[in-house]
C-alpha cells in the first residue's frame, strides 16, 4: 500500500521518536509500526489516505523548506530526531499540527504491539469489577 519512500519515512519516524533502548528496549521497527501503519492506511478510506499521504510527503519534505536541511530520510538519525522537535516547537501553528497528527499515527502503532504495551501498563482488564467488593 505504501510507496518505498513512504515506507521509508514511516520507519525513519518511527525509529526517530521510539529508538531502540530509549524508555521502552523495541524501537518502532522492532515493534512492527511499519506493518500495522500499512494496515490502518488500508482501512482508511480515500479522502483520509490522501491526508495520510500528504502528511508523510510533507514530513519528508519539511526540513528543506522550513529548516534549510536534507530531506527527513536522507539525515543522520540526531538529525531526525532535532527535526521532528523543530516540528514540534515551531512557531508556525501548522508545523506543530504536522507532528502532532504524525506522532498521534505513530502512537496508535507502536502501542499496538503487545510487548510495548504491556512495558507502559496498558494491558486490557477484561473483567475490570471482579474481586471487588
Amino acid at each position: 500500500m505504501l510507496t518505498s519512500i513512504e515506507q521509508r519515512i514511516v520507519a525513519a519516524a518511527s525509529d526517530a521518536m521510539f529508538p531502540r533502548g530509549g524508555a521502552i528496549e523495541q524501537s518502532g521497527s522492532d515493534a512492527g509500526v511499519l506493518d500495522y501503519f500499512e494496515k490502518m492506511l488500508a482501512e482508511m478510506p480515500p479522502k483520509n489516505r490522501a491526508l495520510v499521504r500528504l502528511l508523510l510527503a510533507f514530513i519528508q519534505l519539511s526540513p528543506l523548506v522550513f529548516f534549510f536541511k536534507a530531506p527527513f530520510t536522507w539525515q543522520r538519525d540526531d538529525d531526525r530526531v532535532a527535526t521532528l522537535e523543530a516540528l514540534s516547537v515551531s512557531s508556525i501553528y501548522f508545523l506543530r499540527v504536522t507532528f502532532q497528527s504524525l506522532r498521534a499515527l505513530l502512537s496508535i502503532a507502536y502501542l499496538a504491539n503487545d510487548d510495548v504495551a504491556r512495558q507502559v501498563g496498558a494491558v486490557p482488564n477484561l473483567s475490570p469489577f471482579e474481586g471487588r467488593a
